[in-house]
Order: C-alpha cells, then structure tokens, then sequence
C-alpha cells in the first residue's frame, strides 16, 4: 500500500489509534528490514575474510603459503628495508617423508605436517612468517635477523620438531608406531647473500641441498664456496 504524505497525516489527526496502529507496523516492518540487511553485511564481511585467509594461508595447516611469503619478502626488497635491516630466510624439508607416505599413507603424512605445523607456529616470534611451501617444504622469513642468529633460531626449531613423538598406523593393520620426526634447513640472510627474491630462495635452496648432502637432521648456512 502507498500513501500521499498528506493523507497518511490525515489518518494519524483523524483517526489516531489506527495511526498508531500503522506507523507500529511500519516500525515492524523496517526492523525487520534492517536486521536482514545486517545479517547480509555480517554474512558479506565473513566471507570476505575466509576468503582473505584463503588466499594467503594453507588449508591443512593454516600457515601462510608461497605467495604470501614471495610477496612479504619482495615488499622488504622494494622498500628498501632490506640494507638497513638484515632478513634471512629458511628452507626446510622433513626427512625421508617419502617413505612415512608409503608406510602410514596419506593420512599419516599429513599427521606429521600437521605436526611440525604447530612446532613452528609456537616458536615464531612476532614478525616471523612460517609458510608451508607444498608437500613437506617449509619456509620461515626471519626479519631483522642476521644469518648466524638465523642458524641458532633454526637449530632450536629443528631440535624440537626432533622430539616431537607422532603415533601413526600403519597402512593394512591394526598395529601402530610412535614416530619421531628429522627435519634438514639451509639458511641464507640478505643483503649478504641475495637482493632479490629469487637469489635469497635460491641460495637457502642451496644450504639445505648442502644440509642433506652432510647427513640430515641438520642446519646449513648458505655458502658460496
């Protein structure tokens, strides 16, 4: 129904408890209006924020992901943080995961990524980036961080990831193990050893190849000798 400005007055001076009447239901009306089109908005704004997380963040255990990590370090780079202030980045793979796969399955190694997950979620500092890469490829930018303190830091977070005890079954059978998880990083630091993104991913590349040709279960820092 719609009414002329004039006439809805009319009703209200004319006849008053119907006024009363209607402008109660038009009361209704908007608030129930209102509280569908707040509940839109909040719907909206959740969505974009799982969304946002989506897009920065792993699905199985809610680290950052590669591109987060690339564009935090390119953003260091552009603005020139990087020369006044040191950065060092680690890559680490799980050792020997391959066979936890084949063994325990998919479910079992992703038990222990989820487990070395929380490892490095405890341990970071605030303003540390931890990342998972893909597969069992970890990532962890260290602001502000030389590359010697980078290797203690490092070496703290492979010790503790070391006595992480995992109970995994074994694919086929009822029996169960209680696993302990080895993990090898390469460390490389800028300015020292890069100033861009590829060369600092390349050279902690480098110093994990390094790690895992020494034995494993062990940190390298990047060398170019």
């Amino acid at each position: 129904m719609v009414l002329q400005g004039i006439d809805f007055y009319r009703i209200i001076f004319e006849h008053p408890m119907m006024g009363i009447k209607m402008l109660n239901s038009i009361g209704a009306v908007q608030n129930v209006w209102l509280n569908q089109n707040s509940k839109y908005l909040k719907d909206l704004v959740q969505w974009g924020e799982t969304a946002r997380r989506r897009a920065i963040t792993d699905e199985l255990t809610g680290l950052y992901n590669r591109n987060f990590l690339e564009e935090s370090i390119k953003d260091r780079f552009i603005t020139g943080a990087v020369g006044t202030r040191k950065m060092s980045l680690v890559m680490m793979d799980l050792d020997k995961v391959h066979a936890i796969n084949e063994r325990y399955g998919q479910a079992g190694g992703d038990k222990v990524i989820i487990a070395v997950a929380e490892v490095l979620k405890s341990m970071g500092r605030p303003g540390d980036i931890a990342a998972r890469l893909s597969g069992d490829e970890f990532a962890i930018l260290l602001p502000d961080t030389s590359g010697s303190d980078a290797v203690t830091a490092a070496d703290k977070i492979r010790e503790k990831i070391a006595v992480q005890k995992v109970i995994l079954n074994r694919l086929g059978t009822n029996e169960a193990d209680e696993l302990l998880i080895k993990s090898s990083m390469g460390v490389s630091a800028a300015p020292e050893h890069a100033d861009n993104v590829r060369d600092l991913e390349f050279t902690a590349d480098m110093a994990l190849k390094k790690a895992k040709e020494k034995g494993r279960n062990r940190v390298e820092l990047y060398s170019s000798s």
